[in-house]
């Protein structure tokens, strides 16, 4: 009778302590909002990040958190260099104490250019201790691609959108959703 006794208590404590735990990561994280982004448009062949989607890299997405000067992207000067000088900018303007960025990268054929952004009226969510998910979107961008990319067979667009936040994410999944609604790709991990 005690045995059954002690092991039912210890199964009450044990379940009261994960229930209390799995709660605890979301006040920890604090809220996160996103602050800031930009999505510049470049030709598959003229990469502008290195390691990224370039022209010896087959994937379609690529994301990357920069959390530290440390984690920042190498960004390769192109045929628009004020795009890489803006991106290095506000890569060396960021307080990594309050934000961190997000780089993501998204191939596509130029008769289906879109601009990649903040998924509308979304901040990420904490789902663990240090994970988080974000959610993206597309914006179509065929007249921008067809006004200055005419004789691109591919295109990258590259984001970079800042988040404030209390505490740094060591990993995130990343949904990129289209216009409307429907997920476009994801989710994806975050290297």
């Amino acid at each position: 009778m005690r045995r059954r006794a002690l092991l039912a208590s210890a199964a009450v404590a044990t379940t009261s302590l994960s229930g209390c735990l799995g709660r605890v990561y979301s006040p920890v994280g604090g809220d996160v909002r996103s602050d800031f982004g930009s999505s510049h448009l470049h030709p598959h062949d003229d990469p502008l990040v290195e390691g990224g989607l370039g022209d010896d890299n087959d994937a379609q997405f690529h994301a990357r958190l920069v959390v530290s000067p440390e984690t920042a992207p190498s960004f390769l000067d192109t045929e628009r260099n004020d795009t890489a000088d803006n991106m290095r900018n506000r890569v060396g303007d960021v307080d990594f104490e309050t934000t961190f960025l997000l780089l993501f990268e998204a191939r596509m054929s130029r008769e289906e250019t879109y601009h990649v952004h903040n998924r509308t009226g979304t901040n990420p969510k904490w789902t663990g201790w240090s994970t988080l998910d974000i959610s993206l979107e597309t914006d179509s961008a065929t007249d921008v691609a067809d006004e200055y990319y005419p004789n691109a067979d591919e295109l990258v667009c590259t984001a970079l959108i800042s988040y404030e936040s209390k505490s740094s994410p060591a990993a995130a999944k990343v949904t990129l959703y289209d216009e409307n609604g429907r997920v476009e790709a994801g989710p994806l991990q975050t290297d």
